[in-house]
């Protein structure tokens, strides 16, 4: 599930929930950014509020935030404030394509970066 200009964090959030509550699922990730002015707040107070666990990485950029919703655990990973910030120190090139991680393509680079600089 990613999201784009019309399926911004705030749907992504609100249908994470619905996962558990229709999926019956009991685990389950969700990876979004943590972003700037007002989508910090609705950040805070759906994820953050709520979290009974938290840790921090890549230098205080990368929070993972547990949740308890119905039955199911939640870990939601949020970087702050944008995941393009911590993908530039790994790859300089985003600072020139700024949406290369901006889809499904993009994922797996994403994922062998930040699992090849693991702190």
């Amino acid at each position: 599930m990613f999201h784009d200009e019309t399926f911004g964090r705030d749907k992504i959030v609100k249908k994470l929930f619905r996962y558990v509550e229709k999926g019956g699922y009991r685990y389950l990730i969700s990876v979004i950014d943590y972003e700037t002015g007002s989508s910090r707040i609705y950040v805070d107070r759906h994820i953050v509020e709520k979290a009974f666990a938290s840790n921090k990485f890549f230098n205080n950029k990368v929070y993972v935030y547990m949740l308890k919703y119905n039955e199911a655990t939640i870990a939601v990973i949020i970087f702050d404030p944008l995941i393009e910030e911590i993908l530039k120190e790994a790859d300089p090139e985003i600072t020139l394509n700024p949406q290369k991680y901006k889809h499904r393509e993009g994922e797996e680079e994403a994922y062998r970066i930040f699992v090849s600089n693991k702190e």
